[in-house]
């Protein structure tokens, strides 16, 4: 569709025409003078009917239940960094205007990946990111098509009366669209409607278990390390599963200190040197340090805001970075013909998934290659020009990656692996010298980032689909890779570049692997299984038949000093909200009150997770906790849509109460009876209860 393109040629004229007005002011007369003309007549398409809605209980309607809306598309996939980099924007645009001032945020899923097209899916990357906002699953790019959409991600902003107004493309847009969003409700204020009737009601795919989403490991002689991504936290645990400790607090954020204090948001890759974990923590753009001994976290690198620079070379704190992914220690005396592979670390180097490069830290000064000299502490891209692209060069910085999720290193060989997710391929790196070759899956285009699939082969014969995680395998010419959007793991011949998938069932999208030598165990990262699962490896990995793969059991123990995520968490707007009418009962005798609770048409608790419900009783004269229980919900029988929960009071509960608030906060684990997925719902219902004397 051409209106887009001729907006935006209108919008940018207008803006090019600035005569010292703000931004604010252009996007004003911009709006009244595509009206006067009439340029903005061209409607916009309708979601297509049959779609899978995700947040809302019910599909919604340009045309019908978003009229009155300034509404904002936005047009993402979730293997999309660059979609990632502005769900931060989104978010803020939702709290700046609501749904009651006129504004609704709506993700349009437009998948690269065949992966990405199932609904089961799209729901735990919806969970895993915190997105609250309705998301719709145009598998088909029918919406995609029609506006001529380009490219990940781009939004596009709809007036209250329908009309397609412009299109925001890429990233770095945040204070244009708040700007123009403003300008549009003041232009069409007539035509706004302050309400929130709309059927948004949030619901999580998820899975109870200790770990959400863990994304990458790393084992050492003693200590299996995990990043718990979705509880934005780091577990250590012994190999065999035993917790010893667990560092942040739970909550997103970027604050250094204690290891109950401290916060991540979103960590990705760790390794560890000596006593020290570091920790690529993607969504705060930063470089984390966790002491062991101390036990306190602190920032190495990274400002605490997603940067634009693709050169680097300040130092720690002061250079800014772009969604960290994976980190690896090396050591740079490798670089001499005559060091050996049990020289110390000295340099971190960082797959930079935002900035499409890979950059190096260094713990202390360094010779690098061309004989430079860096002091300690200097952050610099070390490979790629930033560019998106699958292009193998000679020269480091000519070389061009596309969202590298995944390092492993051959210290004999002084080779880096890098799976390389958007191109679906896996790169070597020299680090004799930079040059960056490919081994398996994509094409010879280095433009084409489409050329993925599910196949073994050799070399670009081999298909991938957006690989996150590599591991090689010490004393050998082998890797495993984690073909996460094919649900397997592959086996490759650095040597002889054959791929080979294991033959390993039950996985869903794993996100790392690390392997421990003297138990040829590999640690695995099930992501949205929500666990860590091992498997031996053969000593001969040339014969290769069934092989087992077992989920680790994590346990702890009750002393433990390590936050533990509260079930009843209500800090996302993930909560349904109702209060029932007051209920008048005898304090002389024994109460047994009973609130229902209807799930969504043709849903049922599922029996598989258990959900629970949390009573609290607490006096409404000064708001003291007079009774609190925690219970398992037992799901009906007759698979029944409705929730019941009974509970007793005493008259000793009541002794000198004139009334009671009760809070019940039930976590709801259902599943729908014709979509065939099950999601995740928390219910806060509130009931006053007065005491006839």
């Amino acid at each position: 569709m051409d209106t887009l393109q001729l907006l935006s040629q209108q919008l940018q004229s207008s803006l090019n025409t600035d005569n010292g007005n703000t931004r604010s002011s252009l996007y004003s007369q911009f709006l009244h003078k595509i009206i006067a003309e009439k340029i903005a007549t061209c409607p916009s398409p309708n979601f297509p009917t049959g779609l899978h809605w995700i947040n809302t209980s019910e599909p919604l309607s340009i045309s019908g239940s978003l009229r009155g809306k300034v509404i904002v598309l936005d047009f993402w996939t979730y293997c999309c960094v660059n979609c990632l980099h502005i769900l931060p924007d989104l978010h803020e645009i939702e709290q700046k205007f609501s749904v009651e001032d006129g504004v609704v945020v709506i993700g349009v899923h437009s998948a690269k990946f065949p992966n990405e097209r199932l609904n089961s899916n799209i729901e735990n990357a919806v969970c895993k990111y915190g997105i609250a906002h309705p998301v719709v699953n145009d598998g088909e790019a029918v919406m995609w098509r029609e506006l001529g959409i380009q490219c990940w991600p781009t939004v596009v902003i709809i007036s209250p009366t329908g009309q397609l107004l412009a299109q925001f493309v890429g990233e770095g847009h945040k204070e244009e669209m708040i700007d123009f969003i403003s300008s549009t409700l003041d232009v069409y204020s007539d035509s706004v409607e302050k309400n929130n009737t709309l059927p948004i009601t949030v619901g999580e795919s998820f899975k109870s278990s200790f770990l959400m989403y863990p994304s990458k490991v790393c084992v050492n002689d003693e200590l299996l390390i995990v990043s718990d991504t979705g509880n934005h936290r780091v577990v250590i645990c012994s190999l065999n599963g035993n917790i010893q400790k667990v560092v942040g607090c739970g909550s997103e954020g970027c604050k250094d200190g204690s290891f109950t204090d401290c916060s991540f948001t979103s960590p990705q890759g760790l390794c560890q040197i000596g006593d020290v974990i570091y920790v690529a923590d993607s969504h705060s753009h930063q470089i984390r340090t966790i002491d062991l001994k101390k036990e306190v976290v602190a920032t190495l690198a990274g400002t605490g805001y997603q940067g634009r620079d693709v050169v680097g070379g300040k130092i720690g704190c002061e250079q800014a970075l772009s969604t960290p992914w994976d980190i690896i220690p090396y050591s740079s005396a490798q670089l001499s013909k005559a060091a050996n592979s049990t020289s110390e670390a000295d340099t971190l180097l960082i797959a930079m998934a935002g900035s499409h490069q890979i950059w190096a830290y260094f713990l202390k000064s360094v010779v690098w290659w061309k004989n430079r000299a860096y002091e300690a502490g200097t952050c610099l891209a070390i490979v790629g020009s930033g560019n998106e692209e699958n292009r193998n060069n000679s020269y480091p910085q000519k070389a061009a990656l596309a969202q590298p999720s995944g390092l492993t290193l051959n210290s004999p060989s002084n080779m880096c692996y890098i799976a390389d997710s958007e191109s679906s391929t896996v790169r070597q790196l020299s680090l004799n010298d930079g040059q960056v070759k490919g081994l398996a899956g994509g094409e010879r285009d280095p433009m084409n980032l489409f050329a993925y699939g599910d196949v073994d082969g050799k070399g670009i014969e081999a298909k991938l689909q957006h690989p996150l995680g590599v591991c090689h395998i010490p004393d050998s010419d082998h890797i495993i890779i984690c073909d996460s959007y094919n649900h397997k793991l592959k086996l490759m011949n650095t040597k002889t570049r054959i791929v080979t998938t294991l033959p390993v069932q039950g996985l869903s999208e794993p996100g790392g692997v690390s392997y421990h030598p003297h138990s040829r165990t590999l640690y695995i990262a099930d992501t949205n299984n929500h666990c860590i699962k091992t498997l031996v490896l053969p000593s001969d990995l040339t014969t290769l038949s069934e092989l087992n793969v077992e989920e680790l059991s994590l346990t702890t123990t009750d002393d433990m000093d390590s936050p533990r995520r509260d079930l009843f968490d209500h800090s996302k707007k993930s909560v349904i909200r109702v209060t029932y009418d007051s209920l008048q009962v005898s304090s002389h005798d024994k109460e047994v009150v009973t609130i229902s609770y209807n799930l969504p048409e043709d849903s049922y608790l599922t029996e598989e997770a258990e959900s629970q419900y949390r009573v609290t009783f607490r006096s409404t004269e000064n708001q003291t906790t007079v009774k609190s229980l925690t219970k398992v919900v037992q799901p009906c029988k007759d698979k029944t849509a409705t929730v019941n929960v009974c509970t007793e009071l005493s008259p000793a509960d009541v002794k000198s109460c004139e009334g009671m608030e009760l809070t019940l906060e039930l976590l709801l684990y259902y599943c729908s009876k014709t979509e065939n997925v099950c999601k995740r719902m928390c219910v806060i219902v509130t009931q006053f209860i007065n005491f006839a004397k």
